[in-house]
Protein backbone atom coordinates (compact mmCIF):
# COMPACT_ATOMS: atom_id res chain seq x y z
CA UNK A 1 0.00 0.00 0.00
CA UNK A 2 1.35 3.60 -1.18
CA UNK A 3 1.79 6.08 1.65
CA UNK A 4 3.29 8.77 0.64
CA UNK A 5 4.72 10.18 -2.95
CA UNK A 6 6.53 13.02 -3.51
CA UNK A 7 10.10 14.67 -3.88
CA UNK A 8 12.85 16.08 -1.07
CA UNK A 9 15.88 18.60 -0.87
CA UNK A 10 19.20 16.64 0.38
CA UNK A 11 22.35 18.42 0.71
CA UNK A 12 25.16 18.02 -2.36
CA UNK A 13 28.99 19.16 -2.90
CA UNK A 14 30.08 22.12 -3.32
CA UNK A 15 27.01 23.50 -0.94
CA UNK A 16 24.64 22.80 -4.07
CA UNK A 17 20.81 21.55 -3.02
CA UNK A 18 19.70 18.00 -5.16
CA UNK A 19 16.59 16.94 -5.27
CA UNK A 20 15.22 13.57 -4.97
CA UNK A 21 12.37 13.24 -7.16
CA UNK A 22 9.36 10.41 -7.63
CA UNK A 23 9.98 8.98 -4.20
CA UNK A 24 7.24 6.50 -2.87
CA UNK A 25 6.70 4.70 0.11
CA UNK A 26 4.84 2.03 0.39
CA UNK A 27 4.71 -0.85 2.88
CA UNK A 28 6.98 -3.66 2.14
CA UNK A 29 5.10 -6.86 -0.06
CA UNK A 30 8.01 -9.43 1.15
CA UNK A 31 7.29 -8.50 4.74
CA UNK A 32 3.91 -9.43 6.30
CA UNK A 33 1.22 -7.06 6.18
CA UNK A 34 0.65 -4.76 9.25
CA UNK A 35 -2.58 -4.78 11.44
CA UNK A 36 -4.70 -2.36 9.79
CA UNK A 37 -4.95 0.63 12.82
CA UNK A 38 -1.07 0.76 12.17
CA UNK A 39 -1.31 1.37 8.48
CA UNK A 40 -3.96 3.53 9.08
CA UNK A 41 -2.20 5.84 10.95
CA UNK A 42 0.91 5.64 8.92
CA UNK A 43 -1.05 6.61 5.88
CA UNK A 44 -2.71 9.37 7.87
CA UNK A 45 0.63 10.92 9.55
CA UNK A 46 3.02 10.44 6.29
CA UNK A 47 0.14 11.49 3.85
CA UNK A 48 -0.20 14.75 4.49
CA UNK A 49 3.27 15.51 5.31
CA UNK A 50 6.07 17.49 3.84
CA UNK A 51 9.96 16.66 4.90
CA UNK A 52 12.83 18.24 5.20
CA UNK A 53 16.62 17.06 5.74
CA UNK A 54 18.41 17.05 9.48
CA UNK A 55 21.28 15.54 8.83
CA UNK A 56 23.53 12.50 8.24
CA UNK A 57 22.97 9.86 10.68
CA UNK A 58 24.26 6.00 11.18
CA UNK A 59 21.19 3.80 11.49
CA UNK A 60 23.00 1.50 14.46
CA UNK A 61 22.28 5.22 16.69
CA UNK A 62 18.56 4.84 16.30
CA UNK A 63 16.79 3.50 19.58
CA UNK A 64 14.26 1.09 18.38
CA UNK A 65 11.79 2.32 20.57
CA UNK A 66 11.70 5.52 19.20
CA UNK A 67 10.36 3.49 16.17
CA UNK A 68 6.29 4.56 15.14
CA UNK A 69 5.74 1.46 12.88
CA UNK A 70 7.15 -0.87 10.51
CA UNK A 71 9.94 -0.26 7.70
CA UNK A 72 9.17 0.71 5.15
CA UNK A 73 10.04 -0.08 1.27
CA UNK A 74 10.90 3.28 -0.63
CA UNK A 75 10.96 3.02 -4.31
CA UNK A 76 11.47 5.46 -7.60
CA UNK A 77 10.91 6.13 -10.99
CA UNK A 78 14.06 8.55 -11.53
CA UNK A 79 17.35 7.19 -12.68
CA UNK A 80 18.92 10.84 -11.13
CA UNK A 81 17.10 9.61 -7.62
CA UNK A 82 18.11 6.03 -8.21
CA UNK A 83 21.85 6.86 -8.96
CA UNK A 84 21.87 9.26 -6.31
CA UNK A 85 21.06 6.09 -3.80
CA UNK A 86 23.39 4.46 -5.48
CA UNK A 87 26.78 6.16 -4.74
CA UNK A 88 25.80 7.45 -1.55
CA UNK A 89 25.23 4.23 0.19
CA UNK A 90 28.40 2.23 -1.67
CA UNK A 91 30.36 4.79 -0.51
CA UNK A 92 29.31 4.88 2.86
CA UNK A 93 30.59 1.24 3.28
CA UNK A 94 33.93 0.89 5.06
CA UNK A 95 34.93 -2.47 3.11
CA UNK A 96 34.54 -3.51 0.31
CA UNK A 97 32.37 -6.18 -1.21
CA UNK A 98 33.25 -9.43 -0.28
CA UNK A 99 31.09 -12.03 -3.02
CA UNK A 100 32.44 -15.07 -1.02
CA UNK A 101 30.33 -14.36 2.15
CA UNK A 102 26.99 -14.78 2.17
CA UNK A 103 26.17 -11.84 4.32
CA UNK A 104 23.79 -8.68 4.24
CA UNK A 105 25.46 -5.58 4.21
CA UNK A 106 24.30 -2.53 5.52
CA UNK A 107 25.97 0.99 4.36
CA UNK A 108 27.01 2.87 7.70
CA UNK A 109 25.01 6.57 7.16
CA UNK A 110 21.10 7.25 6.46
CA UNK A 111 19.29 10.32 6.22
CA UNK A 112 17.02 11.84 8.79
CA UNK A 113 14.30 14.07 7.61
CA UNK A 114 11.79 15.89 10.03
CA UNK A 115 7.98 15.40 9.32
CA UNK A 116 6.06 18.44 9.27
CA UNK A 117 2.52 17.75 9.60
CA UNK A 118 0.14 20.54 9.74
CA UNK A 119 -3.69 18.75 9.65
CA UNK A 120 -2.76 16.79 12.43
CA UNK A 121 -0.43 18.18 14.79
CA UNK A 122 1.19 16.35 17.52
CA UNK A 123 1.09 16.91 21.06
CA UNK A 124 4.26 18.33 23.20
CA UNK A 125 4.08 16.01 25.79
CA UNK A 126 6.44 13.03 26.00
CA UNK A 127 3.81 9.96 25.66
CA UNK A 128 1.06 11.26 24.63
CA UNK A 129 0.96 10.09 21.17
CA UNK A 130 3.10 8.83 18.44
CA UNK A 131 2.67 10.86 16.11
CA UNK A 132 5.48 10.79 13.04
CA UNK A 133 7.92 13.21 14.03
CA UNK A 134 11.32 12.25 12.00
CA UNK A 135 11.59 9.54 9.05
CA UNK A 136 14.75 7.93 8.55
CA UNK A 137 15.89 6.42 5.11
CA UNK A 138 18.60 3.79 4.89
CA UNK A 139 20.22 1.11 2.54
CA UNK A 140 20.54 -2.24 3.12
CA UNK A 141 22.80 -4.86 0.09
CA UNK A 142 21.57 -7.91 -0.17
CA UNK A 143 24.05 -11.38 -0.11
CA UNK A 144 26.11 -11.32 -3.51
CA UNK A 145 25.19 -14.67 -4.40
CA UNK A 146 21.54 -14.23 -3.89
CA UNK A 147 21.74 -10.86 -6.03
CA UNK A 148 23.52 -12.33 -8.72
CA UNK A 149 21.31 -15.49 -8.92
CA UNK A 150 18.37 -12.87 -8.85
CA UNK A 151 19.56 -11.13 -12.15
CA UNK A 152 21.58 -13.95 -13.94
CA UNK A 153 19.07 -14.91 -16.98
CA UNK A 154 18.53 -18.72 -17.72
CA UNK A 155 17.81 -17.92 -21.65
CA UNK A 156 21.62 -17.30 -22.82
CA UNK A 157 23.85 -19.33 -23.48
CA UNK A 158 26.88 -20.12 -21.49
CA UNK A 159 30.04 -18.25 -21.95
CA UNK A 160 33.65 -20.67 -22.45
CA UNK A 161 35.13 -21.09 -18.85
CA UNK A 162 38.21 -18.66 -20.42
CA UNK A 163 36.17 -15.98 -20.24
CA UNK A 164 35.96 -13.81 -16.91
CA UNK A 165 32.10 -13.64 -15.46
CA UNK A 166 30.16 -10.50 -16.52
CA UNK A 167 30.64 -7.99 -13.30
CA UNK A 168 26.54 -7.23 -12.17
CA UNK A 169 26.03 -3.99 -10.34
CA UNK A 170 25.27 -4.53 -6.56
CA UNK A 171 21.40 -4.48 -6.07
CA UNK A 172 20.58 -1.76 -3.11
CA UNK A 173 17.20 -1.77 -0.83
CA UNK A 174 16.46 1.37 0.24
CA UNK A 175 14.12 1.36 3.20
CA UNK A 176 12.21 4.34 5.05
CA UNK A 177 11.98 3.62 9.18
CA UNK A 178 9.09 6.41 10.83
CA UNK A 179 10.23 7.96 14.34
CA UNK A 180 8.39 9.86 17.01
CA UNK A 181 10.17 11.96 19.67
CA UNK A 182 7.03 11.58 21.46
CA UNK A 183 7.95 7.82 22.36
CA UNK A 184 11.26 9.06 24.12
CA UNK A 185 10.87 8.12 28.05
CA UNK A 186 11.05 10.54 30.64
CA UNK A 187 13.42 10.04 33.19
CA UNK A 188 12.59 9.61 37.03
CA UNK A 189 15.19 11.93 38.68
CA UNK A 190 15.31 15.46 36.92
CA UNK A 191 18.64 16.32 35.64
CA UNK A 192 20.08 18.58 37.78
CA UNK A 193 21.88 21.71 37.53
CA UNK A 194 25.57 22.56 37.19
CA UNK A 195 26.25 23.74 41.04
CA UNK A 196 27.17 27.56 41.52
CA UNK A 197 29.02 29.37 44.04
CA UNK A 198 25.76 30.54 45.66
CA UNK A 199 24.98 26.69 46.61
CA UNK A 200 28.10 26.39 48.65
CA UNK A 201 26.96 25.16 51.97
CA UNK A 202 27.51 27.68 54.58
CA UNK A 203 30.41 26.88 57.84
CA UNK A 204 29.19 25.10 60.03
CA UNK A 205 30.75 27.19 62.98
CA UNK A 206 29.21 30.61 61.20
CA UNK A 207 25.76 28.63 62.57
CA UNK A 208 26.88 27.01 65.81
CA UNK A 209 28.80 30.49 66.72
CA UNK A 210 27.05 33.39 64.68
CA UNK A 211 28.60 36.72 64.39
CA UNK A 212 27.37 39.42 67.19
CA UNK A 213 27.65 42.73 66.87
CA UNK A 214 29.31 44.53 69.72
CA UNK A 215 26.06 46.70 70.54
CA UNK A 216 24.21 43.32 70.83
CA UNK A 217 26.85 41.87 73.08
CA UNK A 218 26.78 45.08 75.43
CA UNK A 219 23.05 44.72 75.59
CA UNK A 220 23.10 40.90 76.19
CA UNK A 221 26.08 41.77 78.82
CA UNK A 222 23.81 44.44 80.99
CA UNK A 223 20.53 41.89 80.72
CA UNK A 224 22.39 39.25 82.53
CA UNK A 225 23.89 41.94 85.19
CA UNK A 226 20.63 43.21 85.80
CA UNK A 227 18.77 39.82 86.39
CA UNK A 228 22.49 38.56 88.45
CA UNK A 229 22.02 41.99 90.59
CA UNK A 230 18.21 41.00 91.60
CA UNK A 231 18.64 37.76 92.11
CA UNK A 232 21.56 38.50 94.86
CA UNK A 233 20.34 41.33 95.98
CA UNK A 234 19.21 40.83 99.92
CA UNK A 235 17.49 43.48 102.26
CA UNK A 236 19.02 45.34 104.58
CA UNK A 237 17.37 44.64 107.26
CA UNK A 238 14.55 41.53 106.73
CA UNK A 239 13.60 40.53 110.03
CA UNK A 240 12.61 44.58 110.63
CA UNK A 241 11.18 45.23 107.05
CA UNK A 242 8.29 42.96 107.67
CA UNK A 243 7.32 44.92 111.22
CA UNK A 244 6.64 48.35 109.48
CA UNK A 245 8.59 51.84 111.01
CA UNK A 246 7.86 50.99 114.48
CA UNK A 247 10.35 47.97 114.49
CA UNK A 248 12.92 50.19 114.38
CA UNK A 249 15.36 51.07 117.51
CA UNK A 250 14.89 53.93 118.85
CA UNK A 251 16.78 53.91 122.09
CA UNK A 252 19.51 56.16 121.02
CA UNK A 253 16.57 58.79 120.54
CA UNK A 254 14.00 58.68 123.34
CA UNK A 255 16.28 57.38 125.65
CA UNK A 256 15.95 54.19 128.14
CA UNK A 257 12.72 52.72 127.97
CA UNK A 258 10.64 51.78 131.26
CA UNK A 259 8.26 48.95 131.94
CA UNK A 260 4.39 49.82 133.05
CA UNK A 261 5.20 47.97 136.71
CA UNK A 262 8.62 48.99 137.13
CA UNK A 263 7.25 52.62 136.82
CA UNK A 264 4.14 52.08 139.32
CA UNK A 265 6.69 51.12 142.06
CA UNK A 266 9.18 53.93 141.38
CA UNK A 267 6.26 56.38 141.43
CA UNK A 268 5.07 55.57 144.85
CA UNK A 269 8.10 54.97 146.33
CA UNK A 270 9.00 59.02 144.89
CA UNK A 271 5.36 59.78 146.70
CA UNK A 272 6.40 58.67 150.03
CA UNK A 273 9.41 60.25 149.93
CA UNK A 274 8.20 63.27 149.12
CA UNK A 275 5.45 63.46 151.70
CA UNK A 276 7.98 62.23 154.09
CA UNK A 277 10.61 64.89 153.82
CA UNK A 278 8.13 67.91 153.79
CA UNK A 279 4.48 69.13 153.20
CA UNK A 280 5.66 72.73 151.82
CA UNK A 281 7.57 71.22 148.89
CA UNK A 282 4.45 70.98 146.71
CA UNK A 283 6.42 70.88 143.50
CA UNK A 284 7.45 67.77 144.13
CA UNK A 285 4.25 65.79 143.54
CA UNK A 286 3.67 67.63 140.09
CA UNK A 287 7.50 66.95 139.31
CA UNK A 288 7.26 63.49 140.01
CA UNK A 289 3.55 63.24 138.20
CA UNK A 290 5.32 64.51 135.08
CA UNK A 291 7.94 62.34 135.10
CA UNK A 292 5.50 59.70 135.40
CA UNK A 293 3.60 61.15 132.44
CA UNK A 294 7.20 61.21 130.01
CA UNK A 295 7.41 57.52 130.54
CA UNK A 296 7.57 55.96 127.07
CA UNK A 297 4.48 53.74 126.45
CA UNK A 298 5.42 51.02 123.96
CA UNK A 299 3.08 51.72 120.83
CA UNK A 300 0.61 48.62 118.93
CA UNK A 301 3.63 47.66 116.28
CA UNK A 302 0.87 45.50 114.43
CA UNK A 303 -1.76 48.28 113.55
CA UNK A 304 1.40 50.39 112.46
CA UNK A 305 3.02 47.95 110.65
CA UNK A 306 -0.42 46.99 108.60
CA UNK A 307 -0.97 50.51 107.72
CA UNK A 308 3.01 50.34 106.50
CA UNK A 309 2.68 47.03 104.30
CA UNK A 310 -0.41 48.36 102.70
CA UNK A 311 0.94 51.84 101.68
CA UNK A 312 3.87 49.59 99.91
CA UNK A 313 1.32 47.55 98.16
CA UNK A 314 -0.77 50.69 96.72
CA UNK A 315 2.53 52.40 96.09
CA UNK A 316 3.73 48.67 93.87
CA UNK A 317 -0.01 48.64 92.58
CA UNK A 318 0.33 52.23 91.21
CA UNK A 319 3.57 51.38 89.53
CA UNK A 320 2.45 48.30 88.14
CA UNK A 321 -0.59 50.11 86.14
CA UNK A 322 1.80 52.90 84.90
CA UNK A 323 4.16 50.59 83.91
CA UNK A 324 1.20 48.29 81.80
CA UNK A 325 0.14 51.62 80.62
CA UNK A 326 3.57 52.85 79.18
CA UNK A 327 3.73 49.37 77.36
CA UNK A 328 0.23 50.15 76.44
CA UNK A 329 1.36 53.88 74.76
CA UNK A 330 4.76 52.22 73.12
CA UNK A 331 3.37 49.55 71.67
CA UNK A 332 0.55 51.39 70.06
CA UNK A 333 2.70 54.08 68.64
CA UNK A 334 5.40 50.89 67.04
CA UNK A 335 2.16 49.42 65.62
CA UNK A 336 0.84 52.95 64.55
CA UNK A 337 4.55 53.46 62.90
CA UNK A 338 4.69 50.47 61.15
CA UNK A 339 1.47 50.93 59.69
CA UNK A 340 1.74 54.20 58.15
CA UNK A 341 5.24 53.21 56.93
CA UNK A 342 3.29 50.42 55.24
CA UNK A 343 0.54 52.49 53.37
CA UNK A 344 3.19 54.43 51.85
CA UNK A 345 5.39 51.28 50.25
CA UNK A 346 7.52 50.67 52.83
CA UNK A 347 7.71 46.97 53.43
CA UNK A 348 8.70 45.44 56.60
CA UNK A 349 11.33 42.92 55.73
CA UNK A 350 11.59 40.96 59.25
CA UNK A 351 7.91 39.59 58.55
CA UNK A 352 7.68 39.21 54.79
CA UNK A 353 10.73 37.39 54.44
CA UNK A 354 11.88 39.16 51.07
CA UNK A 355 15.01 39.56 49.48
CA UNK A 356 15.96 43.55 49.88
CA UNK A 357 19.13 44.85 49.88
CA UNK A 358 21.16 46.59 52.53
CA UNK A 359 20.37 50.02 51.85
CA UNK A 360 16.39 49.50 51.91
CA UNK A 361 17.20 47.97 55.13
CA UNK A 362 18.87 50.94 56.38
CA UNK A 363 15.94 53.06 54.79
CA UNK A 364 13.34 51.34 56.78
CA UNK A 365 15.11 51.18 60.25
CA UNK A 366 16.07 54.78 60.08
CA UNK A 367 12.27 55.81 59.04
CA UNK A 368 10.90 53.87 61.99
CA UNK A 369 13.45 54.95 64.73
CA UNK A 370 13.17 58.56 64.04
CA UNK A 371 9.56 58.30 63.91
CA UNK A 372 8.64 55.98 66.81
CA UNK A 373 11.32 58.83 68.75
CA UNK A 374 9.83 61.87 67.68
CA UNK A 375 6.21 60.39 68.36
CA UNK A 376 7.32 59.78 71.65
CA UNK A 377 9.01 63.55 72.20
CA UNK A 378 5.75 64.91 70.98
CA UNK A 379 3.59 63.32 72.76
CA UNK A 380 5.87 63.16 76.24
CA UNK A 381 3.22 65.26 78.29
CA UNK A 382 0.63 62.80 77.77
CA UNK A 383 2.89 60.04 78.67
CA UNK A 384 4.05 62.01 82.01
CA UNK A 385 0.89 62.10 82.83
CA UNK A 386 -0.03 58.71 82.96
CA UNK A 387 -3.05 58.03 81.07
CA UNK A 388 -3.19 55.87 77.52
CA UNK A 389 -3.13 57.54 74.69
CA UNK A 390 -5.81 58.00 72.19
CA UNK A 391 -5.18 56.11 69.02
CA UNK A 392 -6.87 59.09 67.16
CA UNK A 393 -3.68 61.38 68.37
CA UNK A 394 -1.13 59.08 67.90
CA UNK A 395 -2.47 58.31 64.45
CA UNK A 396 -2.83 62.01 63.87
CA UNK A 397 0.73 62.73 65.29
CA UNK A 398 2.45 59.70 63.60
CA UNK A 399 0.72 60.76 59.95
CA UNK A 400 2.42 63.94 60.12
CA UNK A 401 5.71 62.75 60.91
CA UNK A 402 5.97 60.21 58.22
CA UNK A 403 5.29 62.73 55.54
CA UNK A 404 8.04 64.68 57.10
CA UNK A 405 10.19 61.68 57.12
CA UNK A 406 9.12 59.94 53.33
CA UNK A 407 7.70 62.98 51.15
CA UNK A 408 10.81 64.55 50.06
CA UNK A 409 10.86 68.55 49.04
CA UNK A 410 6.87 68.90 49.99
CA UNK A 411 5.92 71.97 52.09
CA UNK A 412 2.05 72.09 54.00
CA UNK A 413 0.89 75.30 54.03
CA UNK A 414 -1.62 76.46 56.23
CA UNK A 415 -4.95 78.52 55.11
CA UNK A 416 -5.35 81.39 56.92
CA UNK A 417 -9.28 81.94 57.18
CA UNK A 418 -9.00 85.80 57.87
CA UNK A 419 -7.16 88.47 56.19
CA UNK A 420 -5.34 89.88 58.87
CA UNK A 421 -4.28 87.07 59.83
CA UNK A 422 -1.23 87.37 57.44
CA UNK A 423 -0.14 90.39 58.96
CA UNK A 424 1.33 88.01 62.01
CA UNK A 425 3.10 86.20 59.92
CA UNK A 426 5.50 89.04 58.88
CA UNK A 427 7.19 88.71 55.58
CA UNK A 428 6.26 85.47 54.75
CA UNK A 429 2.58 86.20 55.41
CA UNK A 430 3.00 89.08 52.87
CA UNK A 431 4.34 86.87 50.41
CA UNK A 432 1.49 84.37 50.80
CA UNK A 433 -1.47 87.22 50.40
CA UNK A 434 0.44 88.71 46.86
CA UNK A 435 0.57 84.73 45.36
CA UNK A 436 -3.03 83.34 44.25
CA UNK A 437 -4.23 80.59 46.32
CA UNK A 438 -3.85 78.36 43.40
CA UNK A 439 -0.36 78.45 43.09
CA UNK A 440 0.32 77.30 46.61
CA UNK A 441 2.91 74.51 47.47
CA UNK A 442 0.91 71.46 49.43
Amino acid sequence: MDLWRGSVDVPSLGGTTQTLHDLNISTNALTPTPPPSIVNHLKSNLSTSTFSFLSFLPPSKVPFYLAAGPSLHVTTTSRETALFFHNFFLSSLTNPVDKSQDLQLQPQLGLLFRAINTTFPTSTNPGQNWGVTELLIYGSLPSPTASSAASAPTDLITPPASSPPPELPPTISIHALPLSSHLNFTPYLPLTPPISPKFIAPNPQDILNPAISSAARKRRAETLDKLVEQKTKKPKFPALATLGTNGLNRGGLLGPQVSPEEGKRKIRSEDIAAKATAAGRQGSLTRTVSRAESVARPSSSSSSGGVHLMGVKKVEKKEKMASEINSKNYENINRIVLDEMRKRGMQDYRKSGLAVDEAEKEEFKGVFHHSAKAVLFALRREIAGGKLLKLERVRDVVRRLVNVFLDDGIVEMVKVKKEDDWEELGELGGALAACPEGEWLG
